[in-house]
């Protein structure tokens, strides 16, 4: 009888424990991407990529209200710009806003990820 309350109680604590992890907190990462455009038009291999943490939130759902809210707000500030092709998408789960004038071409995205994802490249 005391090995079933034992086995129980292990059983009920693992399971609470896997239950509270589950709830992870979510980060609205953001990304900077700067591109030259070569005097022929094509885009450059080479370029700026910045990776920022904005905010982190209890809920998924949170995080992606913030996240649309943030890329719509850069839209506005970059539609005003001129000469700037300002085309928006979305790729992978990421919303991106694509600015493109003459001499380059800018990618700003966000997404929501796990506290535990970390996108930024490992060196």
């Amino acid at each position: 009888m005391k090995w079933s309350r034992l086995v129980l109680a292990v059983v009920l604590l693992v399971g609470f424990a896997s239950v509270a992890s589950a709830e992870s907190a979510w980060v609205l990462w953001s990304q900077y991407w700067k591109i030259d455009v070569k005097p022929t038009g094509k885009l450059s291999d080479f370029g700026i990529k910045l990776w920022e943490v904005q905010n982190a939130f209890e809920k998924r759902q949170q995080c992606l209200g913030k996240l649309e809210r943030y890329i719509s707000s850069l839209e506005t500030l970059y539609e005003g710009k001129k000469p700037a092709d300002v085309t928006r998408d979305e790729y992978a789960g990421r919303k991106r806003l694509h600015v493109r004038s003459d001499k380059q071409k800018e990618i700003l995205s966000a997404a929501c990820l796990p506290e535990t994802v970390d996108p930024r490249e490992k060196k």
